[in-house]
């Protein structure tokens, strides 16, 4: 390396010769793929080629790409732009089971944020993860609610979801109006108005 020079084309140049030096086994790649990280340099762009060589490193597998994924997270930053183009690729590197889009789409969560709107935007990413059955939906609807907050208005909301994600037959409506009937709260006018739903 020292050979090469010191630009960042004799750098990658150089570290394209460590990896071809190194042999072809996954550790010896990693290894390789890590030089070729610091060859690179600090910028954003910089990281975040060298972290697709280090996804093209670690395989094909789930756990490889999920490994490599996570490099992709540290390179794209700590915005929450950033964050959130890096968690869609560790969406894609999960897979797609519904166990998978789950998993992921707890990362999406995360990369959000903790502000009420934050939180009901991935909480639209939970449901879309779940599936469209009606459990699907109601589970989903669940995180929703959690997502909305505690405030009587946010349970109103929330409950509304939940009546949506319930389905349109007799039986739903009843079980998704108790629902509404709950978040209303336990005054007479709450009753009245939650009864008005019922029928």
């Amino acid at each position: 390396m020292k050979a090469f020079g010191n630009t960042k084309q004799d750098q990658m140049i150089s570290a394209s010769k460590v990896m071809k030096a190194f042999s072809n086994t996954k550790q010896d790649q990693l290894i390789s793929a890590n030089i070729l990280m610091q060859a690179y340099g600090n910028t954003k762009q910089d990281q975040i080629i060298s972290a697709t060589k280090l996804i093209q490193a670690y395989g094909n597998t789930t756990q490889d790409q999920m490994i490599s994924a996570t490099k992709v997270m540290q390179a794209y930053g700590n915005t929450k732009q950033d964050e959130m183009i890096s968690a869609t690729k560790v969406m894609k590197a999960y897979g797609n089971t519904k166990q998978d889009q789950m998993i992921s789409a707890t990362k999406v969560m995360q990369a959000y944020g903790n502000s009420k709107q934050d939180q009901m935007i991935s909480a639209t990413k939970v449901m879309k993860a779940y599936g469209n059955t009606t459990q699907d939906r109601m589970i989903s609807a669940t995180k929703v609610m959690k997502a909305y907050g505690n405030t009587k208005q946010d349970q109103m909301i929330s409950a509304t979801k939940v009546m949506q994600a319930y389905g349109n037959t007799k039986q739903d409506e009843m079980i998704s109006a108790t629902k509404v009937m709950k978040a209303y709260g336990n005054t007479k006018q709450e009753q009245m108005i939650s009864a008005t739903k019922l029928m």
